[in-house]
């Protein structure tokens, strides 16, 4: 399983309870952020940019690597022209003004791909105006390839559920038991991850995890490794049973890191449920939608990327989401 997540899709991480969590849970989180912002931090805002003085956050900047993915246009090339009617439907999209913008280094070689297509247009420097869906795909597909390459190994990870939908496996190509796993992760991770009800400030949150930071995320593999464990048992009953031990066993850690939050200042503490994003689960196909062109775009690598993980999000909060070009 990968320890660290990369947030998506916008530069700008969200100062949320969500955030909080992440920080506190996995090795590392990192954020796909152009390179300009480097000259020019406050431009991120000050939550962001301290997240990343804390190096709590660690910035990826896509101009370093998209260029060096082996398929990168191509395979996204081949899912948006794979169906012609769809691409019809999001070029009528585009000429409705249903877009978000892009920055430029984000799109890498694809912008002519978008461009041609007629799904694109050069926006006000530095920025495409990209069709909404596909604008949608594009940085699940750009915050996948990017979690995939060799130095990063990350899952990518968003608060919101329609950023995270292209990645999903699509309705219909999955077998009953497929479902039944689906619903059996739900469950094993609800009401875990406690984390303070509030969104913690940088130095809070650096502090924590200097005292507390390896307890927390030996609790996040452990449940990662149960949670794969318990999707290789195909009886129901017996699932079910070890499903309820391990929930019983887990208590007592819940308990003590609720306990350790308050006492460090943090608040009240709050638990919500987590969702996985079915990739690389066993007896769920890979060769479906976006999830076939991002194992496409590393044809030809010299090494073939690990198979993309479990991806964890939390469900939207909508008073935690911005509104800024992604």
């Amino acid at each position: 399983m990968r320890s660290n997540v990369i947030y998506f899709p916008y530069i700008r991480v969200p100062e949320s309870a969500w955030l909080t969590r992440l920080l506190l849970y996995w090795d590392q989180v990192a954020s796909i952020i152009p390179s300009e912002y480097i000259y020019d931090p406050d431009r991120l805002g000050e939550h962001t940019r301290s997240l990343i003085e804390y190096e709590l956050i660690r910035q990826i900047h896509p101009r370093e690597y998209v260029w060096n993915i082996p398929s990168f246009s191509p395979a996204f090339e081949a899912h948006l022209t794979r169906d012609p009617a769809k691409l019809t439907e999001r070029r009528v999209a585009f000429e409705r003004g249903q877009t978000i913008r892009i920055h430029m280094e984000k799109m890498g070689p694809i912008e002519n791909v978008l461009c041609d297509s007629g799904i694109a247009v050069v926006d006000e420097y530095p920025w495409f105006s990209v069709e909404r869906q596909t604008a949608t795909e594009f940085m699940a597909y750009l915050a996948a390839c990017l979690g995939r390459v060799e130095g990063i190994d990350a899952s990518p990870v968003s608060d919101e559920e329609s950023s995270l939908a292209p990645l999903m496996i699509e309705p219909g190509t999955t077998e009953r038991r497929d479902g039944e796993l689906e619903a059996l992760r739900w469950v094993v991770l609800e009401n875990l991850f406690p984390a303070p009800e509030r969104p913690l400030r940088p130095e809070e949150i650096a502090r924590f995890r200097q005292q507390y930071g390896s307890t927390l995320r030996e609790f996040r593999r452990r449940v990662e490794r149960e949670v794969l464990a318990l999707a290789e048992l195909s009886d129901t009953n017996r699932r079910a049973r070890c499903l309820e031990l391990f929930r019983d066993e887990l208590d007592e850690t819940v308990t003590e890191i609720r306990a350790r939050l308050r006492e460090s200042g943090a608040g009240r503490t709050l638990v919500s449920k987590l969702w996985s994003v079915a990739l690389a689960i066993p007896g769920v196909p890979s060769a479906v939608g976006l999830v076939n062109a991002i194992a496409q775009a590393f044809k030809g690598a010299p090494k073939e990327p690990k198979p993309l993980p479990l991806a964890y999000a939390a469900r939207a909060q909508l008073t935690l989401l911005g509104t800024e070009g992604a």
